[in-house]
């Protein structure tokens, strides 16, 4: 009864999450706290503590290193140094970055965040260019992962 409850409430906070992502650009802080709540102990329903907390170091380390990278372009870009996080990249899209990036190894989640930001910008250029400013990197995080967890685990191991 757990992990059919945990799932589902997966699903209802990712529902959430990509509809306020692409119609307002900001999320309740309270579907990121759902969604954070249930991602990490479905996680833990198949992976040990010790590779979660591994996963946690390493995810908090190339999210440092992505900052840095961030804020040396900007630098670079306009000579002066920018606020990159809440103007460049959204809280959302940071809080998500940690939360799937801790549930997965290192080398898948640097594939998986280059694949969901390309994709993200690809989405972006192709839709959204004239209408927008900012892309919904949050809304196709979370999709990506529910495509993740639905190849990896299947419909028919949940529950």
């Amino acid at each position: 009864m757990l992990p059919l409850t945990l799932y589902s409430l997966l699903i209802v906070s990712s529902v959430f999450i990509v509809y306020q992502d692409f119609k307002y650009r900001s999320i309740a802080v309270w579907w990121l706290l759902l969604y954070h709540a249930s991602c990490w102990l479905v996680y833990w329903q198949h992976e040990s503590t010790a590779l979660f907390l591994m996963n946690v170091i390493f995810c908090a380390l190339y999210m440092l290193l992505c900052y840095a990278v961030l804020k040396v372009y900007y630098y670079v870009k306009t000579g002066k140094v920018e606020k990159v996080l809440d103007v460049k990249l959204g809280w959302g899209d940071v809080w998500m970055f940690f939360c799937i990036g801790s549930c997965l190894r290192l080398p898948l989640f640097i594939y998986f965040f280059t694949l969901t930001f390309v994709g993200a910008c690809l989405w972006y250029f192709i839709f959204l260019r004239k209408r927008e400013a900012t892309i919904p990197l949050a809304a196709f995080m979370v999709m990506a992962y529910g495509g993740y967890l639905v190849f990896c685990f299947g419909l028919n191991k949940w529950g």
